[in-house]
């Protein structure tokens, strides 16, 4: 009996994905609307919104999204790329000479993954995402790479 309970402990802490089920991820550029159709979600479901982001600056990026079911927008809404309190997969590179000429003397680039927002699915049935990246601050977007991960809770 015990050697059961042993071994469903192990069955549950191995199967446990504490940031969730990946469903999508789509690369974002500046000023241009990217998306993911036909999601197929069930009510209740959280689906939660990570920015995955390599940079060499800290830019404010605001990502616009919209939410569709059967042609109809069910959110709308915004967030930043920085905000959020769960950071994973974070890690700081050193950038060669060449680079950080580009980057205005910068010499090293971070990458991680940071769980913005989430949206909890009002019916069952299939969804659209559209995003869109924008800054307010004039400058290159050289260097920088940012995408919007959907994970399922």
């Amino acid at each position: 009996m015990k050697k059961y309970i042993i071994g469903l402990g192990l069955i549950s802490l191995v199967s446990c994905n504490p940031i969730g089920e990946d469903l999508a991820e789509v690369p974002l550029v500046l000023d241009e609307i990217t998306s993911i159709k036909d999601l197929e979600l069930k009510k209740g479901e959280e689906v939660v919104f990570w920015s995955k982001v390599s940079t060499t600056k800290f830019s404010d990026y605001k990502v616009k999204y919209s939410i569709a079911s059967q042609n109809k927008v069910v959110a709308f809404d915004s967030t930043s790329v920085m905000s959020g309190e769960h950071t994973i997969n974070s890690k700081v590179s050193e950038s060669g000479f060449i680079s950080s000429l580009f980057n205005g003397g910068e010499d090293s680039s971070q990458e991680f993954e940071r769980e913005n927002k989430s949206f909890v699915v009002p019916k069952d049935g299939k969804y659209d995402f559209d995003f869109k990246i924008t800054s307010e601050e004039d400058g290159s977007f050289f260097g920088e790479r940012f995408s919007f991960i959907l994970r399922k809770k």
